[in-house]
């Protein structure tokens, strides 16, 4: 039988051994012992960008809070931080929950 076909056809050209040598590495002739002469030109560092925002406001430390809110609620604050927008402030829901809780429970209010 004669062989016909594209299959018959791509066997002669393929390699004899598929297997790959190994390759040497490239920095084989060097010994890790000896020091390099010429010293490595640090990498320049990336431009900084112009400092923003208050420069005297400390850290504070804050622990993960999940809470639901009623929906009339979460208007009071949507109002409060449209009202924030107009005077070019940013307030987040986190900001106003603290401060809701620090206006009603506080150090000024009065306990009886």
């Amino acid at each position: 039988m004669a062989k016909t076909g594209a299959a018959g056809d791509g066997k002669s050209e393929r390699p004899s051994s598929l297997k790959r040598a190994p390759r040497p590495a490239a920095d084989e002739g060097v010994d890790p012992v000896d020091p390099i002469s010429e010293p490595v030109p640090a990498p320049p560092a990336p431009p900084t960008g112009k400092k923003r925002g208050p420069y005297n406001v400390q850290r504070v430390d804050k622990k993960p809070a999940s809470f639901r809110l009623p929906p009339d609620v979460l208007e009071y604050i949507a109002q409060a931080r449209n009202e924030a927008a107009a005077r070019g402030d940013r307030l987040t829901n986190d900001e106003a929950v603290t401060m809701a809780v620090r206006a009603f429970w506080g150090k000024k209010r009065q306990r009886r």
